[in-house]
């Protein structure tokens, strides 16, 4: 199978990993989770060079985010083993329903 040519480089490819690495973020913000934006809702649109997220907060805020493959990659990795480690995501990647009420 022919390899598909991409818009992006291998050199931007090691640029945007070592930018992870090197401007990395706390883990947690502190403070109360309501100041943080609560995502209501999302769409998602791809391009060459990554993925736009388009984030609804519940307030109707919006925010659109640009994600370079490599952070889409890391992404993908961290919200998989966070999910099923805090046990709300399974191993099919589907969020696992609560109990019903009693």
């Amino acid at each position: 199978m022919k390899r598909r040519s991409l818009a992006f480089s291998r050199a931007d490819l090691r640029t945007w990993r070592a930018d992870m690495s090197r401007m990395q973020p706390a883990q947690r913000p502190s403070g109360p989770l309501m100041q943080m934006l609560n995502v209501a809702s999302m769409a998602v649109g791809a391009t060459p060079t990554g993925l736009i997220l388009r984030l609804t907060s519940a307030r109707g805020e919006v925010a659109d985010v640009f994600v370079n493959p490599a952070v889409a990659e890391a992404m993908l990795a961290a919200l998989r083993a966070a999910g099923q480690s805090e046990g709300w995501l399974g191993k099919d990647d589907r969020v696992i329903e609560p109990s019903p009420d009693p």
